[in-house]
């Protein structure tokens, strides 16, 4: 199924080929990828160059995945941006609307979805979940398919990617099957070094009358669900998880790497990094 909305942008605005990869990653462990690859353009004949496009949130993105027809929702970070602004020019003090569990759930293209009765029911169970995950009255269990967020929190500290989970940036979509949310892979911030895992020093011993502001710390301090982190993050950080992806992906890595070649040849493609992230990960498990 075709993009019907896309964005163009230059590759260095998603860390050229490395976006690529985070992509490819999470689409071999069945996560919500957004296609995303690079092409020349041109426009009324004059040449742009090379850019990286990059699939929007609609249908076709469900559909590409396998997935049933389902809203993407996420936390609207307006209030967010407003309060960093302040923060930053230290006008105003941070502000508690501003943080995750005070933040509205809204879909895309929501006036689309509120005009289909069908999607409109999912999206209200949607909200409905979230809710319920906020207030403590839902686990993660209940709310979130285990297996596929411990999936992608894995797949995220592989490429370093831990600035991308800030909780104005996270989309999830809605699985009528299961009835779950699933994370949707977006904007890595990769390739890069870390010392730290997503999950770590996140677990707490939950206060069933407690709200937690930190989203992570909600989820981490799931048992079942950092459980089944640990265990994704020690299947990843084996070298020959690296090994496959690369012998399997060669030839559309390499057809990639020569279109961002064409114009940015000084941009050499470096895997290393992502074994000396596999390291760290067995380092810091150990510890």
């Amino acid at each position: 199924m075709g993009m019907k909305r896309f964005s163009i942008k230059h590759p260095g605005t998603r860390g050229y080929i490395y976006e690529w990869i985070y992509h490819q990653l999470m689409k071999q462990e069945d996560i919500i990828a957004l296609r995303y690859k690079f092409i020349n353009v041109s426009v009324n004949g004059k040449d742009w160059g090379i850019y990286a496009v990059e699939e929007n949130f609609d249908p076709e993105l469900i559909a590409n995945n396998n997935r049933m027809p389902g809203p993407v929702i996420r936390f609207n970070p307006d209030l967010y941006w407003v309060d960093r602004y302040n923060e930053i020019a230290n006008s105003e003090p941070v502000a508690e609307f501003a943080s995750y569990y005070s933040a509205n759930v809204e879909a895309y293209r929501e006036e689309n979805v509120l005009e289909d009765s069908v999607q409109k029911k999912y999206y209200l169970k949607a909200i409905a979940l979230m809710e319920g995950f906020r207030s403590r009255k839902l686990s993660v269990g209940q709310v979130f398919d285990i297996p596929r967020l411990a999936k992608f929190h894995a797949v995220i500290d592989l490429v370093g990617g831990q600035h991308s989970i800030d909780w104005s940036d996270i989309k999830y979509y809605y699985n009528p099957v299961t009835a779950k949310l699933e994370p949707v892979a977006y904007e890595s911030f990769t390739q890069f070094p870390f010392q730290d895992i997503s999950g770590n020093y996140k677990y707490e011993e939950l206060d069933s009358t407690q709200y937690y502001p930190d989203l992570h710390t909600a989820l981490f301090s799931d048992p079942v669900f950092f459980k089944t982190y640990i265990q994704q993050l020690e299947r990843i950080s084996k070298p020959v998880y690296l090994d496959q992806f690369f012998s399997e992906e060669n030839k559309e890595l390499n057809k990639n790497l020569a279109i961002i070649y064409k114009e940015f040849p000084y941009k050499k493609f470096e895997k290393e990094g992502y074994y000396q992230n596999q390291k760290m990960i067995v380092q810091l498990l150990s510890a």
